[in-house]
């Protein structure tokens, strides 16, 4: 276990290249966002808005892309894979190009967030968009993947 932690971020970083970010893009985003900023930066930021009182987090394009990269090689046909909270569909979107045998499904209770092009990326083959709570979800409903982020 020593040697692990004996081993500088960068052995560990190099071997993620093939996804995309490297490490001086990764502190690059870290460094640049609100939930990572200065305590006295954090006051700045508005907390009464809708996201706030939804408990909205949005994960950001970069982030999301990179999360996908490190399952998309692993899909089979007929894989079903949920992203229970979509807000700008960010994970999903990044999965545009795969197989139609695989069914996507994005479930959002903010109905203000689906645009338009939300509404045609979930137009297509087997993907299904749910305006609900995911906790209303059956809980016979099976999926392969399920996107997350959590704090």
């Amino acid at each position: 276990m020593s040697e692990v932690i004996s081993k500088p971020y960068s052995t560990y970083i190099s071997s993620w290249s093939k996804y995309v970010l490297n490490e001086q893009q990764l502190e690059m985003f870290f460094s640049n966002q609100p939930i990572f900023a200065p305590t006295n930066q954090k006051s700045t930021l508005k907390k009464e808005n809708k996201k706030n009182l939804l408990g909205q987090v949005f994960t950001p394009p970069v982030l999301a892309k990179f999360m996908v990269s490190l399952f998309k090689g692993d899909l089979k046909a007929n894989n079903k894979i949920l992203d229970p909270c979509i807000g700008p569909n960010s994970f999903l979107k990044n999965l545009d190009d795969v197989n139609e045998s695989i069914n996507l499904t994005g479930v959002e209770l903010d109905q203000t967030l689906i645009d338009e092009t939300i509404k045609l990326f979930y137009a297509k083959t087997n993907r299904n968009l749910i305006l609900d709570s995911f906790f209303n979800l059956h809980l016979t409903e099976k999926f392969d993947f399920i996107t997350d982020l959590t704090q």
